[in-house]
């Protein structure tokens, strides 16, 4: 009687060992497939600063080249006027 009892709690905590360790990698999964969106959020982020920074460099350059040119226009009326 004692032998059968062994092994059925040996079979009990086996099966429990294989539950826990499925739970462990499931929980792996998961905090990995966090990882993965958090650096690709990241990512889009990175592109978007990246997208924005670009525009406003075109719009700098535009403000220099109007600005280029209205002390051009300001410096032709004073040579007019003089």
């Amino acid at each position: 009687m004692q032998s059968w009892w062994d092994e059925t709690r040996s079979n009990i905590h086996d099966r429990f060992e294989a539950l826990r360790a499925k739970r462990d990698e499931h929980r792996a999964e998961r905090d990995q497939q966090r990882a993965e969106n958090r650096a690709d959020g990241a990512e889009l982020d990175a592109a978007d600063a990246i997208d924005f920074a670009a525009y406003a460099l075109d719009e700098a350059e535009y403000a220099v080249v109007d600005a280029v040119i209205a002390r051009a226009d300001a410096d032709d009326l004073a040579l007019q006027q003089s």
